[in-house]
């Protein structure tokens, strides 16, 4: 072991795979290994001062650091006081030239085990788990963990307070792996204004496949009034899903203090806890009835994996839709294949038979349109389901909450005048004369929106081709000039991916000794991209020795200088092979920094055989090539 990461990995490692709850440990002499761990099961030592012991010893740069934790036990909005039986402490490292933090203690162990009873919570069980979350952390994701007692320790250029440190919402591990925000600036304590609560919340990973979920509490001892049996409070939780935005409402039936969990992560670690809030009500609205049905994760409203069960271009891309007594709802979507489609509307006080009368639709070219109407005032939802075949189950795959009332608050309705209504009555001939056209239009506007939105250049590349070549070209001018924009964007930003790595972060590659398949086969990729001999990158050896190579030959440099004229055919198609055996999410689980590179492969022999197919593209990365050696060039001056 030669580099700092590789030292304080294997330590980790070896640390992480001594068992220190069963079996006798000697003590061993004063000052060894053995007599720390004895003293560790003994918990007359820490795990942290362990591993700051045995790293110190290994010539590395270790502090510990004391201060408060908020483990499992913690609750959101817990007061200072409370939170005095959270003090807990963890490691400093100091690798690459950068103090990074461990905390050993929940990289070996989690909780496991925590069910829901009906709206009650039940404590989880301790048990051994290796987490790498906790390995190496970044100081702007840690803080939200772990408040040391010396601000100095956060690491921080603008330390957090200890107010706002507990004014914080429960953030747990899978909201930072997710990408996730709080969409406004929100405490974790928050009060109710006229009854309602309302979080919202985004993924800020494009086109992010994920799902998120509730829990509401309540907690009795806290409350003043006592929460009816047959409550079910998940009913009271409005999850308003527009693509990879969530807004919940949370409306309450009665006065007291209650817990929101949210859930939630890509399938299938779609139900992993993301965080909590506590919301507090005094103003309660009165006899205010629960939601028409539980939606459980599909929610109200499009989702992002909408389009995999068959159903695109939704009219109404929010889950709540307000409409007037007595008025006709069309709401459409369009069919990318061939569904068995029903529709049923819910309402509190009917029978589903009691309510088919106010629910129809119809199938046409594709087209399904959904026609819907309350019968009185009030709040219903209307549920769709699909299945591709009878012999298959129909699964629910959207639901909308339809109402005469806004749910988040007071709202008045204009009565319609004549002048609009015949308007309106005009407007749908057209419509209807014009169907097939506008469905035309959309759809190439659509498929290039969805393009700009994913960022892919292939995908992008055929949508603007599609909309240069149809009769809409001049109406989708703008459209199609922000799809080039981000296409010229895509190449430069996957570029510079590479070129913002830290060496840090690259270091963490040769730290394998014997790597999964993936990445070896990843890394002679690059490799073979780069000019290198197959020869010569027949093993892990021989990539770790180029891999350790620095200045202009490093690798970071030479992806830097890199031309695609110095490509050679057959490492072309070497290194697509290679990459095609694997896919990025299980490289990236097993090395972020592994993972940009397989996406720096993919792109580049992706970009190759697109020009082949359209010589004119060539041109214009040409183009966007010289731009992005300007920028590097700039990088490098300043």
């Amino acid at each position: 072991m030669t580099t700092d990461i590789e030292k304080v990995r294997s330590l980790f490692v070896w640390m992480g795979c001594q068992n220190f709850q069963s079996g006798s440990i000697p003590n061993g002499k004063e000052d060894s290994p053995l007599s720390y761990m004895s003293k560790v099961k003994k918990k007359t030592m820490s795990y942290a001062a362990f591993f700051v012991k045995i790293c110190r010893a290994a010539g590395l740069k270790s502090v510990l650091i004391k201060g408060i934790a908020k483990s499992v036990v913690y609750d959101v909005g817990d007061p200072l006081e409370e939170l005095q039986q959270l003090r807990n402490n963890w490691c400093a490292i100091h690798v690459n030239g950068d103090w990074r933090f461990v905390f050993p203690l929940w990289a070996y162990s989690a909780v496991e085990g925590g069910k829901m009873s009906r709206s009650k919570a039940s404590p989880g069980s301790a048990v051994k788990k290796f987490n790498e979350f906790f390995f190496l952390t970044d100081p702007d994701v840690f803080i939200h963990f772990a408040f040391p007692d010396n601000p100095d320790w956060q690491l921080l250029t603008v330390p957090l307070t200890l107010d706002r440190y507990l004014e914080e919402p429960y953030f747990r591990q899978p909201y930072f792996e997710n990408k996730l925000q709080v969409a406004t600036l929100l405490p974790g304590v928050q009060k109710a204004k006229h009854g309602i609560v309302e979080i919202g919340m985004k993924s800020l990973i494009e086109n992010w496949q994920g799902l998120l979920t509730y829990q509401l509490f309540f907690n009795n001892k806290k409350s003043t009034e006592v929460l009816p049996k047959k409550t079910q409070l998940s009913n009271f939780v409005l999850m308003d899903r527009c693509n990879s935005n969530w807004k919940f409402t949370v409306r309450f039936p009665i006065d007291g203090v209650y817990k929101l969990t949210i859930n939630g992560g890509v399938p299938p670690k779609s139900n992993e806890w993301v965080c909590d809030f506590k919301l507090v009500c005094k103003t309660a609205i009165e006899d205010i009835p629960p939601l028409p049905c539980d939606t459980g994760a599909v929610g109200w409203g499009p989702s992002n994996n909408l389009e995999q069960y068959g159903l695109t271009a939704p009219s109404h891309t929010h889950g709540t839709i307000l409409t007037k007594l007595r008025q006709y709802l069309y709401i459409g979507f369009t069919l990318t294949k061939k569904l068995f489609i029903r529709s049923e509307l819910i309402g509190n006080k009917y029978k589903p038979s009691e309510l088919d009368q106010y629910v129809d639709q119809r199938i046409t070219n594709r087209e399904l349109v959904v026609k819907v109407m309350v019968p009185e005032d009030g709040e219903f939802a209307l549920r769709v389901y699909a299945r591709e075949t009878k012999k298959l189950p129909e699964e629910n795959v959207i639901n909308y909450l339809i109402t005469t009332d806004d749910p988040s608050g007071p709202r008045t309705y204009r009565k319609e005048n004549a002048f609009e209504k015949n308007l309106r009555k005009e407007l749908i001939k057209v419509i209807s004369k014009k169907a097939k056209s506008r469905r035309d239009f959309l759809k190439i506007r659509k498929d290039l929106t969805d393009a700009t939105v994913r960022r892919h250049y292939g995908t992008l590349d055929t949508a603007i081709k599609k909309a240069r070549e149809s009769k809409y070209e001049a109406k989708l001018k703008n459209t199609t000039k922000k799809a080039e924009e981000v296409r010229n964007e895509v190449y430069s930003t996957w570029i510079h991916e590479i070129l913002d790595m830290k060496p840090s972060t690259v270091a963490e590659v040769k730290t394998y000794k014997n790597p999964p398949s993936a990445i070896f086969d990843t890394m002679k990729a690059v490799y073979l991209l780069l000019g290198e001999s197959a020869d010569m990158l027949k093993s892990w050896e021989d990539i770790h020795s180029v891999l350790s190579t620095i200045g202009n030959d490093s690798l970071l440099q030479r992806i830097k200088t890199f031309q695609t004229s110095q490509l050679r055919e057959h490492a072309l198609e070497e290194a697509q092979k290679l990459t095609e055996q694997h896919d990025l999410p299980s490289i990236k689980s097993k090395s972020p920094a592994a993972g940009t590179f397989y996406v720096w492969v993919r792109d580049l022999v992706n970009m190759i055989n697109d020009e082949r197919s359209n010589p004119k593209r060539k041109k214009k990365r040409k183009e966007i090539s010289t731009f992005s050696a300007k920028t590097t060039s700039t990088k490098k001056s300043q």
